[in-house]
């Protein structure tokens, strides 16, 4: 259950009671890095935790900390997605573009045949008033899953280095069908598709970028083609009025779970691709991590090698549930831990939280043993 005032979670007992689930450090002391305030459900744990990291001498006040009311649940539809997330979308393409071609002799972005949609985000970013659903269901027509194959044959001819979670961004014009439609597959994860213009008249052409957005990558030149490669259909994968029309709330109901379930998976993955690629990538951040886990055990064991080992259990919590599947990952973990040296297996972390421990060595050790078990 989530405390609707603060976001906390909570659990809810038998007896209809709310309480925390395990412990959190709630502040901590800016010089030295220590908790100061910790909270969770079990006292003489909270006690343990506090006279570790503050020794024997200090002070220590346990308090009760109640839950927020229990807010009843929301039986309405949930948007799949908020009407300003697209909205703001459209806008980050037609700004891209517009600098792109600043210099060039097809700034499309400038056409008379753009009025429409440059006037509906304008006014929707700055006039202040409620949104036009209308013109959003317009512009905006939701997730083109079946642009996918399309837009990764289009992209192997754009001279620029593949990397993680790139933007790419396809135009085309087509006067035949006086269309003027544009995908960005954001991230490399979801392909956002709009009809930037329905009364389309200049030439064929499509224009297509590709844009880096991790550190040390870069952004493509514009690859002009003189045929149109992309027509957007309207989905139901995008934001809807609150109040829909009959036959079209009829689709929205017939389609939901499927659009949950199709949505949930692509984010879960682009999730996992995130956590694999910090994990393999940057070093700074996993040993901020990993020493965290050695401050805040519960147990007085600060070492390196147990905080490895509880952030790849924290991975792998929800895959090792049964015995069998937690005694294969405890083989695979054990069988890399007996090639760590002695002196490295014995560092950790001192009483006061000052780091004892060459990360420098840990980290590439946690990397090799997830990589183990993958």
């Amino acid at each position: 259950m989530t405390d609707p005032a603060s976001g906390e979670k909570f659990y809810l007992d038998s007896q209809f009671g709310t309480g925390f689930r395990g412990t959190k450090v709630v502040k901590r002391d800016e010089a030295t890095g220590r908790p100061t305030s910790v909270r969770g459900e079990n006292p003489e744990q909270l006690r343990r935790i506090l006279k570790q990291a503050l020794g024997d001498s200090a002070s220590i006040e346990l308090s009760v900390v109640p839950a927020a009311p229990v807010v009843g649940m929301n039986t309405k539809p949930r948007p799949f997605f908020m009407p300003e997330t697209e909205v703001g979308a459209i806008k980050s393409l037609l700004l891209t573009y517009d600098h792109l071609l600043r210099d060039s002799e097809r700034p499309f972005t400038r056409s008379e045949a753009l009025r429409p949609v440059r006037e509906f985000v304008r006014s929707s970013v700055m006039d202040g008033r409620a949104l036009d659903w209308a013109s959003l269901k317009r512009f905006s027509l939701g997730l083109q899953y079946q642009l996918l194959p399309q837009i990764a044959k289009h992209r192997c001819s754009v001279e620029a280095p593949r990397t993680e979670f790139e933007h790419v961004m396809m135009v085309s014009g087509d006067p035949a069908r006086k269309t003027l439609d544009a995908v960005w597959l954001i991230a490399d994860t979801d392909p956002w598709g709009f009809r930037l213009a329905d009364d389309w008249c200049g030439a064929y052409f499509t224009c297509l970028f590709v844009n880096g957005i991790l550190r040390g990558t870069t952004a493509s030149k514009p690859r002009w083609l003189d045929f149109p490669c992309v027509e957007c259909k309207p989905t139901m994968m995008r934001s809807l009025p609150p109040a829909l029309p009959h036959n079209e709330a009829l689709v929205w109901k017939a389609c939901a779970d499927d659009v949950y379930t199709h949505v949930n998976v692509t984010r879960i993955e682009a999730y996992r691709r995130a956590v694999w690629y910090v994990e393999m990538h940057c070093d700074e951040t996993v040993a901020q991590e990993l020493a965290k886990i050695a401050r805040a055990n519960s147990e007085g064991d600060r070492s390196a090698l147990c905080a490895v080992k509880e952030r790849l259990a924290r991975f792998y919590a929800l895959r090792i549930k049964d015995d069998s599947d937690r005694r294969r990952f405890e083989d695979v973990v054990e069988g890399g831990i007996r090639k760590i040296t002695d002196s490295l297996a014995c560092q950790s972390m001192d009483g006061c939280g000052e780091n004892e421990v060459n990360w420098g060595k840990w980290v590439p050790i946690h990397r090799g043993l997830l990589s183990d078990l993958v």
